[in-house]
């Protein structure tokens, strides 16, 4: 007989399930910004989409997991900086550049585009 570490779903525990529950908010969100940018013909927000959605999954999942240990909340507020800092930098990059040469060729090919 085995002992399950909490509640289930389905072959799933609540933990699993939970993670997958946040995956598919992540890939929405990437797939709006998707549809976004190959309507527009444009890559200047990828970088910030990508740093926004890691900064929310981040302080989504600490306030989520309802546990607020200090090396929780500490790495938590670290990935947030993270995120922001480094979408910042690129958002300002793309800007300042008027493009980003690394979308230049699959920008255009919807299929390379959605999974380079």
């Amino acid at each position: 007989m085995t002992h399950s570490a909490g509640p289930t779903w389905g072959s799933l525990s609540l933990a699993e399930t939970s993670l997958v529950f946040w995956l598919l908010i992540d890939v929405a969100i990437q797939l709006v910004g998707f549809i976004a940018a190959y309507v527009f013909q444009t890559e200047k927000f990828f970088d910030l989409l990508g740093s926004g959605t890691f900064f929310l999954l981040a302080i989504c999942s600490l306030i989520y997991g309802a546990t607020y240990h200090a090396r929780q909340v500490c790495v938590t507020v670290m990935v947030m900086l993270w995120a922001a800092r480094l979408g910042a930098f690129l958002f300002r990059r793309v800007l300042k550049t008027g493009k980003d040469s690394r979308f230049d060729e699959i920008k255009t090919n919807p299929r390379e585009c959605l999974a380079p």
